[in-house]
């Protein structure tokens, strides 16, 4: 089983449950122990998840809950008055916890989808935008997906994406920096004001949960978007929140 096939499996693995007689999960859980990244990773979830075993396993329930719950309904009665039982503080109080729980579930489980291997490398890209003046960029002219030649020309930039929707905007200018030795190609774009990036995913360490999806993220007070094709990616930042990034996204391209 390779890196990346256990990785997937081995965020299955929940020690002390049962559903880790599936082969794959066990063979995942092997090779993460043989692999430095997915040992580290491994070990995180373990400790997150046991983290939430103990505070879920602390909610005590009042000694009397059991005693009240059966006085909800006389006895003669056969079936349970749901009425009555919300009215009751434990009815109420095991209610909100549920509610609670299934919140942190739900986030939790937003945030290891939005999450992705290299995701803190493509946010140092973000982060530069703090830096720029403006005069960083080469003036250029062009739709963005006729610019392949010229960077490979200008630049000798040979990681050139863009996906079909977006290669009709057009480029005010261009440039191809360099972040610990690897190429990253630039544009600063007519229509929203936005930042289009170029960038080899594994020369960033950046694997993406699934192809040609969009992963948005906010960084210091940027938004941005960020998909992956094969190995190569391609990133959209704005300035802003995520939310208007994302209304960008959802009414289509060009």
């Amino acid at each position: 089983m390779n890196a990346e096939t256990a990785e997937v499996f081995m965020r299955c693995h929940i020690p002390g449950v049962e559903g880790d007689d599936d082969s794959r999960i066990r063979k995942a859980v092997r090779a993460a122990e043989k692999n430095d990244v997915l040992k580290a990773k491994l070990k995180e979830q373990t400790e997150f998840d046991e983290r939430w075993s103990e505070a879920v396993n602390a909610i005590a329930p009042p000694p009397d809950l059991v005693d009240r719950l059966g006085a909800l309904r006389p006895a003669e009665e056969e079936r349970f008055d749901l009425k009555a039982a919300m009215r009751q503080p434990p009815f109420l109080a095991a209610c909100i916890a549920l509610v609670f729980l299934l919140g942190w579930g739900v986030i939790f489980a937003m945030n290891r989808l939005e999450n992705f291997p290299g995701k803190e490398n493509v946010k140092r890209l973000v982060a530069i935008n703090e830096q720029l003046s403006g005069m960083e960029f080469e003036p250029k002219t062009a739709e963005v997906g006729n610019l392949a030649d010229w960077l490979f020309s200008r630049f000798g930039f040979e990681d050139f994406y863009v996906p079909p929707e977006y290669a009709a905007y057009k480029s005010l200018g261009s440039r191809v920096f360099k972040v610990d030795g690897i190429p990253v190609a630039q544009f600063a774009i007519e229509e929203q004001n936005m930042l289009f990036y170029m960038f080899r995913g594994s020369s960033l360490g950046v694997k993406m949960p699934s192809a040609d999806r969009w992963n948005v993220f906010e960084e210091e007070g940027w938004a941005a978007a960020v998909q992956q094709h094969e190995d190569h990616c391609f990133m959209i930042v704005m300035r802003g929140e995520k939310q208007a990034l994302e209304r960008l996204l959802e009414a289509g391209a060009k």
